[in-house]
């Protein structure tokens, strides 16, 4: 005989907002977010580029809540979002300064007078 397991209220609340209800969505988005912004405080430079973190995170949330499984923590599969959301950006900012670093100084070394100026005596006589 199978036993039939009760359902939390956290799996209602993801059910309901599986389902595209509004309201379950802001009582889930209103049960976590606190949390949530403490971890993307972490990875983060700044509150508002944390904050920024968290809304991608939570949209990532909404759009993937059929692949939870149910089981495991479900506020650990959040955290898990937040975190890989915080490290994306992270690796987004970096290749983009390093980019621009290129570019800017570009126009200056690619001159050949520029590149014998940058050349010491010891190399020029190579």
């Amino acid at each position: 005989m199978e036993t039939i397991k009760p359902v939390s209220e956290t799996e209602r609340l993801i059910q309901d907002c599986i389902k595209g209800d509004r309201s379950a969505q802001g009582r889930l988005y209103q049960l976590y977010a606190t949390k949530m912004l403490r971890v993307c405080l972490r990875y983060a430079k700044n509150k508002e580029e944390a904050e920024d973190i968290l809304q991608e995170g939570f949209m990532k949330v909404f759009t993937g809540l059929r692949q939870f499984n149910f089981e495991g923590s479900f506020e650990g599969w959040i955290r898990k979002i937040m975190v890989n959301c915080a490290l994306q950006k992270y690796r987004g900012n970096t290749k983009l300064h390093a980019i621009v670093t290129i570019d800017e100084n570009q126009h200056e070394i690619g001159e050949p007078e520029n590149v014998i100026a940058l050349l010491g005596t010891k190399e020029l006589l190579l």
